[in-house]
This record gives C-alpha cells, sequence and structure tokens, in this order.
C-alpha cells in the first residue's frame, strides 16, 4: 500500500494517518468505510468487483454482502453522490480524477460529476415511453445491461444495434433503469421515431430536454447551438431510441455534443450504426435458443424458451408448457431464430392455435403472426410490416440485392453471393457495397469468420453471411413479385456448380479439416441445387454437385445420403451424353466402399465407371475408378481379377500427384492384401502416411494408421500390430469420428489377442463395443469375444458367440477384416473344440447376440479404460 497522500481537487485522503478531508476538514469515517475508500481509491482505474471489496475490507471473515452499500452511502455522504459510480452486476469504481499537481482543478474522466452539490437527477420527461414497461422483466438481456453500462464508463457514444424487433429499446429502457440514479443531471430519453426529417433531430431533443436556446440557421447550426446551450448540465446520459431512419440528423447532433459536451454519454438505438470514429457499436443478437431434445429445465434457461412461456401463459393463464408439448415449443423458437418480436407473436397465436399447428403454419408467419397488443408501433404491428418498415430505408439496388439472396438455402460467401446477385445493370462491386449496407441494417447476418480462404489469399479468413429465416421468406416474396425467381435461380445454380469443382480440386490438395472447414457450410445449397438438378433431370449439374456433397458426407463419416444420391445417379445415367458425365455420375453411382453400411456396388458396376473414365481420358478420375474396381473386386472374393485391376491402377500412378491421392492406391493394396494375409500394401501404407505427415493433415494420418495397424493384424506380426493399433487408437479419437475408431479398438484388441494379454484386450474389446454395437460393424467383435471366453474357460457362451461370429464373417460389411476374424475364429475353436460350436442355424437374433456380447464384456457398466 502506498503511504503517500492521494489529492483529487478538494479531496485529500491520507493513509498513513488514516484520514479524508474535504476542503481541508476532516470527515468522520468509521474504519471499514476508510478501507472500502481506500481499495476503491487505489484501483481507481477500474471496476473493482464486490467479492474484491469484501476480502481487502473484511480480510478472513464471512459478512453479508449487503455491508458494501452501507458503507458506500457513508462515502458518497462525505464525497459527492457521484464519486463512487455503480456500476449494476459488477461492483463499484472511483471517479474522482487525482490532481496532476499542486492546485490542480478537478479532471473527471468518468461519466459522473465530482460534488454532490450538482442538481438533483431529472426524471425521463412524461409520456416518452410507455411506464408500464419501466418494471417489465428483461429476459434474456441481464448480461447485455452489464456490458453497455461498463461500455459507457469508457466510451462516449455507445450505439445498440440490431434487427426491428430484436428488442434495442427494451434493452436501452433496462440500462436507463440502471443508471439514472448515477448520473446528476439525469438520464433523458428522445424517441426519434415520429420525427420524419433529419433536420428535425435537434428540434426534438431539445424539446425532449426542456432546454430554451436559439436555433440556429440551420441544423447544423442548430445543433451546434444546442449542444453548446448544455454545458451546464452535460454530466447526463442521453439516449437517442430509433434513429435509423433520420441517421443524418442525429449524426448531426451527436457531433455537435461531443465537441461541446466532454463529461456527455450518449446512448444510441439503431438499425445502423453511425460509423463515426468515437462509436462503439454494440450489436444485438437474437436470444439463445434451446438445443433440440433438452429437458424443461435446460430449456427455461435459454432466453427465447423463457419469453415464450411467460408471453403464452399471459395470453391465457390455462396455458402450461409439459413434456409432450416441449418438443414443439423448442423447434418453434428455433425456427423463429430466438427473434423476440416474433417470439411474443407465436406465443400471443399458441394457446389459441396449439404449438403443433402453429409449428406446423410457421412457413407463412408473414400474414400469421401479428402483434396482441394495438398500441404497438404500426412498423411492429406484424412481422411483414417490420420488414416493409426496414427495407423502406434501402435503395433500389440494396433491396434488389436482398432478394436475390433469398435464392440461398444457408450461409454463402461473399464470392458465390457476387456470383449470385450481380446482373448486367449490376455489378459485382455494386453488390458488394449493397451487401455491406445490408449487414448495417441487420437484414443479413455477417457470421464470423470460419471458411479458410482460397490458398491465394495467403489462408486468411473469409466471414460468411445469411438472411435470417424470416427476412429469407420476406426477400422471396419480393423476389417473385420482381418475377426474377427464375433467373437469379439460375445463377446460383451456375454457382455452385463451379464451387463444387472447387471443391472437387481441393479435396486432393488440402487437408480434410481444412477442406471440411472451408466447404461444410455450403451444404444445404449444394443439397438443394442437386435436388433441383434430380428433379429437372439436369444430369450435369447434378453430377457436379452430387460430388461435392459425397466428399461432405465422408469428411464427416457419414453415410446419410449416398444411397439416395446412388439411385438418383442411376436414374440420370441414360441422359449422360458425354464420357465426363457418365463418369461423374458413376461416381455417385458405384461409390467408394464405407465404414457405416454394406456398399452395393457390383463388380460389373464398377467396371462400368472404368470405362466412363477410360474414354473421358482424365487419368485421376480413371485411377480412382479403378481403386473402387479393386475393392468391389475383393468384396465379391475375386482375388484374381483384383490383382489385374491393381496392376492397370497402379500404372497410372504419377510421382507429381498429391500424397492425398496416392493415398487412396495404398489402402487399396493393404485391403487387397487382406484375403491372403500378405504384406503387399504394407509398403504402400508407409509411403501413404508419410505423404499424408507432409501435408499435415491429421485425418489422413490417422487413417494411415489404422490401416497400417490393420494389415499388421492380418498378416500376423502381432508385437507390430499392437504398437501400430495403439497408435491409430491415439491417432483417431481426437477426430469424433466413432465407427473408424471402434473398428480401431477392435484391431488393437485381436492384436492384443494374438500376443496373450487377453486382460488388455478385453478392455479394448469394451471400448470397440461401445462404440460399434448400435452399427452393422458391430458384428465383427464376436470373435473377439469368443476367444477371450473361451481362453477364460466361458466355453458354452464361447460357443454360442463362435455361432454370431460365422455369420459375422460372411457379412459383407466386415469384408476388409475378413482375415483377421477368420484367424480368431479358429484361435477360438482350438480352444474350445469344434463340438461346443453351435452350427449357424442355432445362431441367436442380434438382440439376444447384443446381451450375449455385454455378458461377455461383464455387463453395460461404463469403462474406466482410456488408451
Amino acid at each position: 500500500m502506498n503511504d503517500a497522500p492521494l489529492r483529487f481537487g478538494p479531496v485529500e485522503l491520507r493513509p498513513q494517518e488514516r484520514r479524508l478531508l474535504v476542503d481541508g476538514q476532516v470527515q468522520a469515517l468509521g474504519a471499514r468505510a476508510f478501507d472500502l475508500l481506500l481499495a476503491l481509491a487505489e484501483r481507481r482505474e477500474r471496476v473493482v468487483t464486490k467479492s474484491e471489496l469484501l476480502d481487502l475490507v473484511w480480510p478472513g471473515v464471512v459478512v453479508e454482502e449487503s455491508n458494501l452499500p452501507v458503507h458506500v452511502s457513508a462515502l458518497r455522504k462525505a464525497l459527492g453522490t457521484a464519486a463512487i459510480a455503480t456500476i449494476p452486476g459488477r461492483g463499484y469504481r472511483f471517479t474522482l480524477a487525482q490532481d496532476k499537481g499542486a492546485g490542480a482543478a478537478v479532471d473527471a474522466p468518468a461519466i459522473l460529476n465530482a460534488r454532490a452539490e450538482a442538481p438533483a437527477p431529472s426524471p425521463v420527461p412524461a409520456g416518452r415511453f410507455d411506464q408500464a414497461l419501466e418494471t417489465e422483466p428483461l429476459i434474456g438481456r441481464e448480461e447485455a445491461v452489464y456490458d453497455i453500462v461498463a461500455t459507457l464508463l469508457g466510451h462516449r457514444l455507445v450505439s445498440v444495434v440490431g434487427a426491428g424487433g430484436i428488442g434495442k429499446t427494451r434493452l436501452a429502457r433496462a440500462v436507463h433503469r440502471r443508471l439514472r440514479e448515477d448520473f446528476v443531471d439525469g438520464v433523458w430519453w428522445v424517441d426519434l421515431a415520429p420525427v420524419q426529417q433529419g433536420d428535425q433531430v435537434w428540434r426534438a431533443v431539445a424539446q425532449s430536454l426542456g432546454e430554451p436556446f436559439v436555433a440556429g440557421a440551420d441544423a447544423a447550426a442548430s445543433a451546434a447551438a444546442l449542444a453548446h446551450s448544455l454545458a451546464h448540465r452535460q454530466r447526463m446520459l442521453l439516449v437517442l431510441d430509433n434513429c435509423e431512419q433520420v441517421t443524418a440528423g442525429v449524426v448531426q447532433v451527436v457531433r455537435a455534443m461531443l465537441d461541446e459536451l466532454p463529461m456527455l454519454r450518449l446512448l444510441l438505438t439503431s438499425r445502423v450504426p453511425l460509423h463515426l470514429a468515437a462509436e462503439q457499436v454494440w450489436r444485438l443478437d437474437a436470444l439463445p435458443v434451446p438445443e433440440v431434445g433438452d429437458t424443461l429445465q435446460a430449456a427455461r434457461a435459454c432466453g427465447a424458451f423463457e419469453l415464450f412461456e411467460r408471453r403464452a401463459r399471459a395470453s391465457d393463464q390455462r396455458f402450461v408448457l409439459d413434456a409432450a408439448q416441449l418438443p414443439a415449443a423448442i423447434a418453434l423458437c428455433r425456427r423463429l431464430e430466438g427473434h423476440p418480436l416474433a417470439i411474443e407473436m407465436a406465443a400471443a397465436r399458441a394457446p389459441q392455435l396449439g404449438l403443433a399447428p402453429l409449428l406446423g403454419r410457421l412457413g407463412d408467419r408473414l400474414r400469421l403472426l401479428r402483434a396482441s397488443d394495438p398500441a404497438q408501433p404500426g412498423r411492429q404491428l406484424n412481422l411483414r410490416a417490420l420488414l416493409d418498415w426496414s427495407c423502406s430505408q434501402l435503395d433500389d439496388v440494396q433491396r434488389a440485392v436482398l432478394r436475390r439472396l433469398s435464392v440461398f438455402a444457408g450461409s454463402f460467401g461473399l464470392e458465390t453471393a457476387q456470383q449470385v446477385v450481380a446482373t448486367a445493370g449490376l455489378d459485382e462491386w455494386d453488390a458488394l457495397d449493397a451487401l455491406a449496407v445490408l449487414v448495417d441494417h441487420s437484414l443479413v447476418q455477417a457470421q464470423s469468420p470460419s471458411v479458410q480462404a482460397r490458398p491465394s489469399r495467403n489462408d486468411a479468413e473469409l466471414p460468411r453471411y445469411r438472411l435470417p429465416e424470416t427476412t429469407r421468406l420476406y426477400a422471396l416474396e419480393q423476389l417473385d413479385a420482381a418475377d426474377e425467381a427464375r433467373q437469379t435461380q439460375d445463377r446460383l445454380r451456375q454457382a455452385m456448380a463451379r464451387l463444387a469443382d472447387e471443391a472437387a480440386d481441393a479435396w486432393w490438395t488440402t487437408t480434410q479439416a481444412d477442406w471440411l472447414a472451408r466447404f461444410d457450410a455450403d451444404q444445404a445449397d449444394f443439397q438443394a441445387t442437386f435436388d433441383t438438378a434430380c428433379a429437372h433431370r439436369d444430369a450435369m449439374l447434378a453430377a457436379r454437385t452430387g460430388q461435392a456433397l459425397a466428399a461432405l458426407d465422408f469428411a464427416r463419416a457419414s453415410a446419410v445420403g449416398a444411397s439416395e444420391r446412388a439411385g438418383a445417379a442411376r436414374a440420370l445415367l441414360d441422359l449422360a451424353t458425354e464420357s465426363r458425365m457418365r463418369g461423374l455420375l458413376w461416381n455417385l453411382a458405384a461409390p467408394a466402399w464405407s465404414l457405416e453400411q454394406a456398399t452395393e456396388v457390383t463388380p460389373d458396376e464398377a467396371a462400368a465407371r472404368v470405362e466412363a473414365w477410360q474414354v473421358d481420358g482424365d487419368a485421376r478420375q480413371l485411377y480412382l475408378a479403378r481403386c473402387d474396381q479393386v475393392l468391389a473386386l475383393a468384396r465379391a472374393e475375386r482375388h484374381q481379377d483384383a490383382r489385374v485391376a491393381a496392376s492397370a491402377m497402379s500404372a497410372l500412378e504419377d510421382p507429381a500427384w498429391s500424397p492425398a491421392l496416392r493415398c487412396e492406391g495404398a489402402q487399396v493394396f493393404a485391403h487387397l492384401a487382406w484375403p491372403d494375409a500378405t504384406d503387399t500394401g504394407y509398403s504402400g501404407l508407409l509411403r501413404g502416411l508419410e505423404g499424408a505427415t507432409k501435408m499435415g493433415d491429421d485425418r489422413r494420418v490417422a487413417w494411415m494408421r489404422w490401416q497400417l495397424a490393420a494389415s499388421a493384424t492380418a498378416v500376423g506380426t502381432a508385437e507390430e500390430a499392437v504398437r501400430l493399433g495403439r497408435q491409430a487408437v491415439s491417432a483417431l479419437e481426437p477426430l469424433h469420428r466413432p465407427i473408424a475408431l471402434g473398428c480401431a479398438w477392435g484391431n488393437l484388441c485381436a492384436a492384443l489377442l494374438l500376443i496373450g494379454d487377453d486382460q488388455a484386450a478385453r478392455l479394448a474389446a469394451a471400448e470397440a463395443w461401445s462404440l460399434l454395437e448400435p452399427t452393422p460393424r458391430g458384428s465383427a467383435l464376436l470373435a473377439h469375444l469368443a476367444l477371450i471366453d473361451a481362453r477364460a474357460g466361458n466355453t458354452e457362451r464361447a460357443g454360442r458367440l463362435l455361432a454370431g461370429a460365422g455369420a459375422a464373417l460372411r457379412s459383407p460389411v466386415n469384408w476388409d477384416g475378413r482375415a483377421i476374424l477368420a484367424r480368431l475364429r479358429h484361435l477360438a475353436l482350438d480352444q474350445i473344440g469344434p463340438e461346443h460350436c453351435l452350427p449357424a442355424e442355432a445362431a441367436l437374433d442380434g438382440a439376444q447376440m447384443v446381451e450375449l456380447a455385454w455378458a461377455a464384456l461383464g455387463g453395460r457398466e461404463p469403462f474406466e479404460s482410456r488408451w
């Protein structure tokens, strides 16, 4: 602690003497009040939290937090009401400015006055806003109030910006309630919604403040004169509400006041920022929405859900949200994207219509949802009026860009947006400028950069944009009214086809993680374009966008849409008029093998794909087609034909190809080797691992390690297989690919069984089963469990498991692990003897086999092991 005296104008604090003097007079303070004052004065550059003050003033003593306001009140009585600012929810701040030298005047940098002699705060002028709302609870915005109050401490101009109906005015009212006792010259409210002309803003402010002065020759001069006249009452907070329609006039008044009144704080609400250097923009987002599947308690912790429930009950006290209605209520909050005004309108309808019917009609929300309060401003009577008002602030180009952006099903990148909205009369640069304005007006949301830029842009992150769903529905109506829907949809399809081609090229030159970060957000528009192309029988467009969807599925470890795409591609094959179109369709119709499901691709279909690319002459595509042909032949147990196809595939390899592309061939050779338990593909996998490591591709590295471990297990090099298996598990665990991880655990279990470590094998089997049991791949573990049981002397159960393992060995989904399964099955048979193995026809059904497997693992208790 510094014992030197601290001086703040007429206030002097002497720590060593434990004295407070004001105007040279000693003030009577208790010990705790003095300690509190000293703690605040020494930390005057920041807000001091209540918990910190309790620790400083009452060290080691448990006291009630209510002690603080008592002592703060005593200090304010001695120093002036504004000497200590209360920051709601945060703590306190000492606001007096320290003298720079003997006799220096007070230069308070904060928002409050230093002396109690200043006039008392003035109330908000009557009629400026509905007084009934003064006590209305603020839902989901408590932290926002604290943040804005804290921001006003350090900045003179704060603008709360957001879409219409998002709750800006209500939030500003809450800030007013928190601060109205802390500004010596009051907190003043000016509603600019009735003001239609920018040159009348100064007049509205003057009337609200009740300030007599001589107006100037024009609006700028009047604003300057008004600011000059307020010099005697500048220690105030001025709230300007609804600034968007008179922004130019607001800028004039704000500039004049900032120049003339250094102690003034300004809080604005608007749909657009002012773009002034002194402005701190606080963008207000939608309320948090609950997750699908949340409990009622968890949902009520989200502002959107709490608002909906409160407003629905206010509309009808008999309304009760029970467990049966919970999913519909959550879905409604999510469909309305947490927009407060839309949620309030929906809540008013809920008791009348019921939640499920209301949810089903949200596609017509522009007509369905209306304000229940007739006193609501006209622009907020329904969602259409709200958006009409917002769009009235735009020019023709901006409105054109907004309606054309409505064709995007999801978020979009800047480059794609420019391609879609630009026309002969509106170039891409005009589109860029218009998009910036739409973001300012909160009609388009700019999302945090998460998509990696193209390599030519030095890997800088690019932002993405989206239209809120309600805005999108409105803009789609405007697009139809302007008769631009067909042309704009055509440009979208062309843009998505180009983006799909770009994604196909990038797949082989970037890591899978970077590729997914770059293209994942375009999935909704790829899917919409693919579906439209299939419906319109546009084979080439379907083929191009289908490639991007297939790659997205692979990168996400999902096969949800693979079967549907394959069927759609086959239906379009008769329209393929050129070899490339036919080849791309066969890529979708005869895809590579899947972890998630057994593939239905036959060797003949794989051969048709090879033929299409042979005619086209694309060596890379032909190489990939050969890869899948080898796998199709191996699945069909045509091993000699598979080797011939593999030789043809190998002959196509180009040293200039990326390591990612060559990894595909390395995996094929590994699978080709497994049926005969040879090490043919091992060296290829090592080369693939080396290439993936150089790329820095964690996903491909993990995949190569898994394949290496499986290959080593298949050929029986057990010690090496255990070492590689542990590496594979460690590499796959961070990637959130449960099926691949489960298979890796299964391979490790097999390797551990081969070296005789049955205890570790059982733990590995438990990890694998917990991941694979719900999938078709789970049956591959029955041979592992049978051998564990056989060695433990559980002969009867081992025999029953072996019957299931025999069926698993013949399952197409387990074709790639047959060598390992067969080896384990033979070891178990040798252990228990053939007489204890049930015949295949005696095998239990799926549910019984699952229970048997859990029993072999010791029950359904969670396993603590983590390798």
